[in-house]
């Protein structure tokens, strides 16, 4: 039976669309045509297999919602969902503030040692915390820059913030 649908399947592929594939095929030699319908038997195969082996995800037999409550730890204590929600982003929060105060302690560093450090600092902000293009930010400096010299700073700022972070967390391991 599958085989009979596997036929069927390069059949339907074969004469789709008014016949184009078979019209479309140009073989140079007569017999062209078998190496053909062998590759098109070949792929229907392959896809099938594909297919059967795809893995689906199985269905969330768990509903938790911001009402209902999760089961708690070994003492039955119920927890609302609400207040791990709450916990977890205070927990974010509080990574963000960090990382926050490590970039800053960077940029310091940073500052203290160009000579225009001030206007690296500057671009830095808007490209980082704003998300403003090289060209807006060109709009709001005072000081005139290329647009490419800008696009330099952002990428040497950028490359020393990284450096300074991955030192900073190396020292707190």
């Amino acid at each position: 039976m599958q085989v009979e649908d596997l036929a069927q399947e390069v059949y339907m592929i074969l004469v789709n669309n008014d016949c184009s594939p078979l019209k479309k095929f140009k073989g140079r030699w007569e017999n062209s045509i078998y190496k053909y319908l062998g590759t098109t038997a070949v792929r229907v195969v392959l896809n099938r297999i594909e297919k059967a082996h795809a893995q689906k995800r199985p269905p969330n037999k768990k509903k938790y919602s911001i009402n209902n409550p999760v089961p708690g730890d070994k003492s039955d204590r119920n927890v609302i969902l609400e207040e791990i929600l709450c916990t977890l982003e205070a927990d974010a929060q509080m990574r963000e503030k960090e990382f926050r105060e490590e970039i800053e302690d960077c940029l310091d560093k940073m500052v203290a040692r160009r000579r225009n450090g001030a206007v690296y600092r500057e671009i830095y902000k808007y490209s980082l915390y704003e998300g403003l293009s090289p060209k807006l930010i060109q709009a709001h400096l005072a000081q005139q820059l290329s647009l490419s010299r800008i696009n330099n700073i952002i990428t040497e700022v950028k490359t020393d913030m990284q450096k300074c972070i991955q030192q900073k967390r190396r020292k707190n391991q």
